[in-house]
């Protein structure tokens, strides 16, 4: 629920031919599906069509314009299972006496409710001004909270888009999670499962290392639970110099140069236009570069590599990811998961607590520290127990989840009527 409105899109209305009856009170008042005789509007339906045009399309009408009329059937069939099932889900809920909210939680769900309510609202005003702004647009007060009212309905898929509206929909979350923590309270996996796991991906894992390197990334990629490793990998800790902070420093509070460049930088397609976007920074890196020097001198008399990682922090420097990664960054060669000029530096480094050269990035100046390296081979089972044993728990309940819902759906009884849904 978060996710879809965490950015606000246009939110104007656009003009288009709509699908929608005319007389659309009479046609959203349809009943469209009944669930163990409770009904399923037609309005139910397109709350979430609209909200799935917001999210998918920033266009809350998008299934609702002409051109998209092949899209509808389809679109408005998967948006009535979703309902159907929640609609199954909640009678279950209240069946199993997982409904009852607690006082506790309530007012928790009422602070959250008001929270996100003002947020989201806040965040539409904005965009909406700004909006008006660009394009001259006029609207009273009353227009505006008409509008957010409007857009934040269609991003959610209900009526009320309002604080109560938002605190229902907490409520009707909140039986969706105790109903599923009820279902998988009690899965757990053996010892043996886990290491079953592990033997059989080694096995399968060390075969592709050795006759299909493409296969194996291919695999690892797709979110297999590496436990083979195909190249080394060297863990590094890094003091950083930001170019940013240099740039204010050197140019004043008010520079955008770093900016402009991040800017370049991000939306260069080839190497070259990247140093270029990087050269932008020559003067600030120029200033930069006694400071990396001095740094790493400090780093090669033998003061604590830690140590000075914090001091740059403090100082509004440095990077603050390194406080949550004691054991270093992982970085492979050819990995691509960091800058290029920093992969680089760190698979060059080959002696545990080798201290690099200043390394320069867009972001600044690098001095890594290796802290170790995991050579090519298995990784030892005792390193991706946890992370196995988590994986196989957490697809054991999804199982225990979708079959819990399919059977309840057999056992439930539905009608629907397509000719209400699809007219």
């Amino acid at each position: 629920m978060l996710a879809i409105i965490l950015v606000v899109a246009m939110v104007l209305s656009v003009s288009a031919c709509s699908l929608v009856s005319k007389d659309e009170d009479k046609d959203a008042a349809q009943v469209v599906a009944t669930v163990n005789g409770v009904d399923i509007l037609k309005s139910d339906v397109y709350n979430a069509l609209r909200s799935n045009g917001m999210s998918y399309y920033g266009d809350a009408e998008y299934f609702f314009n002409e051109e998209n009329a092949e899209s509808y059937k389809d679109a408005a069939n998967t948006a009535l299972d979703g309902l159907i099932s929640a609609e199954i889900s909640k009678q279950k809920a209240k069946e199993l006496g997982l409904d009852e909210i607690t006082e506790d939680e309530m007012a928790e769900l009422e602070t959250n409710a008001k929270n996100y309510y003002d947020y989201y609202a806040s965040q539409i005003r904005s965009s909406l001004t700004e909006q008006n702004m660009q394009y001259g647009v006029t609207m009273t007060d009353e227009e505006i909270e008409e509008e957010i009212s409007k857009t934040l309905s269609n991003y959610l898929g209900i009526e009320d888009a309002s604080v109560e509206g938002m605190l229902a929909l907490l409520k009707d979350l909140q039986v969706q999670m105790n109903l599923q923590d009820y279902l998988v309270a009690d899965i757990t996996v053996d010892e043996q499962e886990v290491k079953d796991y592990y033997d059989a991906q080694l096995d399968t894992q060390s075969a592709l290392a050795e006759e299909n390197a493409d296969l194996f990334e291919t695999l690892i990629g797709a979110g297999t639970i590496s436990v083979y490793n195909i190249k080394p990998i060297h863990y590094v800790r890094h003091l950083l110099l930001k170019a940013e902070k240099e740039d204010k420093l050197i140019n004043g509070e008010e520079s955008a140069l770093y900016e402009m460049a991040q800017s370049a930088y991000n939306t260069a397609n080839t190497d070259e236009l990247k140093e270029v976007a990087k050269s932008l920074l020559d003067p600030v890196y120029a200033s930069l570069l006694p400071k990396a020097e001095a740094l790493k001198a400090r780093a090669d008399a033998g003061e604590d590599f830690d140590a000075l990682i914090t001091e740059q922090i403090d100082g509004e420097d440095g990077d603050e990811g390194m406080q949550y990664y004691p054991d270093g960054y992982g970085v492979t060669e050819g990995g691509g998961e960091y800058m290029p000029e920093f992969e680089a530096a760190a698979v060059a480094l080959n002696e545990v607590g080798e201290i690099s050269d200043p390394v320069k990035t867009i972001y600044g100046y690098h001095i890594l520290k290796l802290i170790s390296i995991t050579p090519v081979g298995p990784i030892a089972y005792e390193d991706v127990k946890d992370e196995i044993e988590s994986t196989l728990v957490s697809e054991a309940q999804s199982a225990a989840v979708d079959e819990a819902y399919t059977s309840w759906e057999e056992e439930a009884d539905i009608q629907r009527f397509d000719n209400a849904l699809l007219n």
